[in-house]
């Protein structure tokens, strides 16, 4: 569902993809009918939202087709008028020199012709400068709308509620690493707990936690390296090169620990950690493979981790 749903709208896609793998994750052999239920409706619900966002979205983009479309045509219908302008001006010169024919005194006719070709003069400089005026605001205002443009296209590779990259951004940059063979390391987090979060303070909370989450790993890490959500409590750090394991202890330590979170009006504590899987790129490997091996470590780990809270 959500693949073809990325087919049929792709800027607006990550939401409802988000939502569905966090609910792929939740459901497991061990799952009882209510909860199959339960997220079916969550299902419903997500399909209705993204339905209205596709609705706004394509609302938006006409409405900026028909903005340029009225800015040409606006453009179109003054030279127009400009060229009807000058046209009368300059069949007037050409009728004064046609009667130019008629005359015997050559100081009137020298005066004539003086003036004519002043006025001639005049009019192609201004018809000129006109021109050029008028091609600059057309340039100016299709740039505007361009800038325009670029930023919802920009926004389209954002995640919506942290902000940072979404899925389908990451997995282009991604895909342009290994075009250019450039040795990266991936780094795969899922939140430990999280759903206990969501369940006891509610799902406001819970987001506010990702928010915050998601700008301390922001800030942990160097501009060159990617950050980006995944989907529901995972998140992914693309490190240039291949040593991360500096980079996996400096989340361990600055990233990782104590939050405070609103709920219910009252600041509440709690503690953050996650399951971290690291693999590094090899040349010949693709994205898909490299993504595979770093999620099954990160998996590997969560299992260590319950095991140990188990025993």
């Amino acid at each position: 569902m959500g693949n073809c749903w990325a087919q049929a709208c792709p800027p607006l896609s990550d939401p409802l993809q988000k939502s569905l793998l966090s609910l792929r994750n939740q459901i497991s052999a061990e799952t009882e009918p209510q909860a199959v239920t339960e997220a079916g409706r969550r299902i419903e619900k997500e399909l209705s939202l993204c339905a209205g966002r596709a609705a706004e979205y394509f609302r938006k983009k006409a409405g900026d087709v028909k903005e340029i479309m009225m800015v040409l045509a606006s453009t179109a219908e003054k030279a127009g008028e400009r060229d009807q302008r000058y046209s009368v001006q300059l069949n007037k010169i050409t009728v004064r020199l046609q009667s130019i024919a008629g005359l015997e005194d050559f100081t009137v006719m020298r005066q004539s012709l003086i003036q004519s070709a002043n006025e001639l003069k005049s009019s192609v400089d201004q018809m000129t400068r006109e021109s050029q005026s008028s091609l600059q605001n057309l340039k100016s205002e299709l740039a505007g709308y361009e800038r325009r443009l670029q930023e919802a296209d920009g926004l389209a590779m954002r995640e919506e509620l942290t902000g940072l990259d979404n899925r389908r951004s990451l997995e282009t940059k991604l895909d342009a690493r290994v075009a250019q063979q450039r040795q990266f390391s991936l780094l795969v987090l899922d939140l430990n707990g999280f759903k206990a979060i969501n369940d006891s303070l509610g799902h406001m909370a819970g987001d506010q936690l990702l928010q915050q989450f998601g700008s301390e790993l922001r800030s942990a890490v160097r501009s060159t390296d990617l950050v980006a959500r995944w989907g529901g409590d995972e998140f992914v750090v693309v490190i240039d090169g291949d040593e991360p394991a500096i980079h996996v202890d400096r989340i361990t330590q600055w990233v990782l620990g104590d939050y405070t979170i609103q709920a219910g009006g009252v600041s509440r504590k709690t503690k953050v950690f996650a399951s971290i899987g690291v693999a590094v790129w090899s040349p010949g490997e693709t994205v898909a493979q490299v993504f595979s091996r770093a999620d099954a470590a990160m998996y590997d780990q969560k299992r260590v981790k319950a095991s140990k809270s188990a025993n």
